[in-house]
């Protein structure tokens, strides 16, 4: 890594955008040992605390991991999150808060979902969701994706582009949950059938209901999480 010369305003936000350049750039790649502390102090001519903060908020994204032997590059893609995705991976020990949003949000878009979505978008709901269902006895990851794509594509139907933006921004810390809970026994089942609920009510147009049954999901999926 060469010297770099960074401005005295906001020096974490301003190093780790350098990191994204790397990695956007290949010079950095997942496998790829960093410099030290120290080295990265004077690569960057900043102090040891603003070295440390940009390494922690790296390790809390999963951007890197800091082991015995040094400092690692591991999963590159939480990097190109949006600012706003990237706040709330950043901000995950505020449990509670984030789960209030997200199930604000989901719910408030499976709402408007009920009222916008066109019959033809609900037989390509219905779609994902019969995909939803082929996985349960299936790979856990699989079962994820499609879990994952029926929220997405109802994100899609309430046909609001900043509240789509919004869930896209959050996606990865839905994956992420699902990700702790999925090898749960009978958890499959059980979100099968609340996501069987939520289609249920967007297809007879009842918001409220589509509201109700979302907001129950989000809530369920936050106590196994916190029992996880």
């Amino acid at each position: 890594m060469e010297k770099v010369n960074v401005k005295r305003t906001n020096l974490p936000d301003l190093i780790i955008k350098h990191f994204e350049e790397m990695l956007v750039s290949g010079r950095l790649k997942p496998g790829d040992k960093l410099p030290t502390e120290h080295e990265l102090m004077e690569l960057f001519s900043v102090g040891r605390t603003t070295i440390r903060e940009v390494l922690k908020s790296l390790s809390v994204l999963g951007v890197i991991k800091r082991t015995s032997q040094g400092t690692f590059v591991e999963d590159t893609s939480k990097m190109f999150l949006s600012p706003v995705g990237r706040e709330i991976m950043m901000q995950q020990n505020n449990f509670e808060k984030i789960y209030e949003a997200r199930g604000m949000l989901e719910a408030g878009l499976a709402g408007l979902a009920a009222e916008r979505a066109s019959d033809q978008e609900l037989v390509e709901l219905e779609t994902v969701l019969m995909g939803m269902k082929s996985q349960i006895e299936g790979d856990n990851q699989a079962f994820i994706q499609s879990d994952i794509a029926f929220h997405q594509q109802l994100a899609k139907l309430a046909a609001n582009e900043v509240l789509y933006n919004i869930f896209i921004s959050v996606r990865e810390m839905v994956i992420e949950a699902q990700t702790k809970v999925v090898g749960i026994p009978g958890i499959k089942e059980e979100a099968f059938k609340q996501h069987l609920a939520i289609y249920e009510a967007v297809k007879k147009r009842d918001r409220p209901k589509a509201e109700t049954v979302m907001l129950a999901h989000v809530n369920n999926i936050k106590q196994y999480v916190s029992e996880a």
